[in-house]
């Protein structure tokens, strides 16, 4: 069980166990997975040793090659519209479109952080002055950042609702 938990976490070598695991988990969850891939390196050591030879499952290939394309790229998408049998033109277009999605992207993500930036500097100033709120129709005084802070209320006695600092 130690080997299969252990060959269920690694990634770095030979993932095959893991994306068995993987596989397993989704449908059976882990625990009867991990007994199903203790169960195949047990089966995988008696061949071995019984037909002196090396560990090479029969869909070794198949598992490790559908599981190294992560995500897509334009490497990825062009070497499968070649193999698809895409012409040229095609291949431009693709390689066009993907160069203007990415200066878009860029353009995004440079306007969010200044906005960030924008809402960090006069949020720091609004933390600093105290905001009224209301509990069940009591107004709260809250100084500081609401964030993370919680209201003590009494409903008892409204007069003793405040916010914790």
């Amino acid at each position: 069980m130690q080997c299969a938990l252990a060959a269920a976490k690694s990634t770095k070598k030979d993932p095959y166990f893991h994306y068995k695991y993987e596989t397993l988990k989704k449908r059976r969850g882990h625990k009867k997975a991990i007994i199903a891939i203790a169960r195949k390196m047990l089966v995988a050591i008696y061949h071995m040793i019984r037909d002196d030879a090396d560990f090479l499952p029969v869909d070794h290939e198949e598992i490790l090659h559908t599981h190294k394309q992560k995500g897509l790229n334009l490497n990825n998408v062009i070497a499968f519209l070649k193999e698809q049998g895409a012409d040229d033109d095609t291949l431009r277009l693709v390689e066009r479109q993907y160069g203007a999605q990415e200066m878009d992207a860029a353009e995004e993500m440079e306007s969010v952080s200044s906005a960030e930036k924008k809402q960090s500097v006069s949020g720091s100033a609004a933390t600093s002055q105290p905001i009224q709120e209301s509990v069940n129709g009591n107004p709260v005084l809250i100084s500081g950042s609401k964030q993370g802070r919680a209201l003590n209320h009494h409903p008892k006695d409204p007069a003793a609702a405040t916010a914790t600092t």
